[in-house]
């Protein structure tokens, strides 16, 4: 995405599932119209109204769905775990320092501590020993 990108053309299943450039097309305010639009053009031979296919309303509804449910777990976890947690929230509150990492693998995104390519990595040693977030 980038600021001469005028649509997005968008699967249902890219939409619906508020892929990465989904969210950057709304963020940039970039139309997000439907495939079904370029076949329509295709078999018209001509340039048809996107008014019809457009899914940005789609999309912005189902980011906001997103947001509040992220913002939910948010609030069940700190009421979970109780107070000094060494989670941080949704929002990342409680980082209090930049952490090195030793690889780029997608574990250290998603909280696998038994990635076979980094068990050795200091992020990973660092979460099984409670050190990754240090509590306050």
């Amino acid at each position: 995405m980038h600021k001469r990108v005028h649509y997005l053309i968008a699967t249902d299943g890219a939409v619906q599932n508020l892929t990465r450039r989904v969210r950057q097309a709304l963020k940039r305010n970039v139309d997000i119209v439907d495939v079904a639009w370029v076949k329509e053009c295709q078999e018209k031979e001509k340039r048809v109204d996107v008014a019809n296919y457009l899914r940005n309303d789609l999309a912005e509804s189902l980011l906001a769905e997103k947001e509040k449910e992220k913002k939910g777990k948010g609030a069940n976890k700190k009421t979970d775990e109780g107070e000094g947690s060494d989670v941080p929230g949704e929002d990342n509150a409680g980082w209090s320092a930049p952490i090195q990492l030793d690889c780029c693998c997608v574990c250290h995104e998603n909280g696998d501590d038994n990635c076979p390519w980094c068990i050795n990595c200091n992020l990973t040693l660092a979460r099984k020993a409670n050190q990754c977030f240090p509590v306050k």
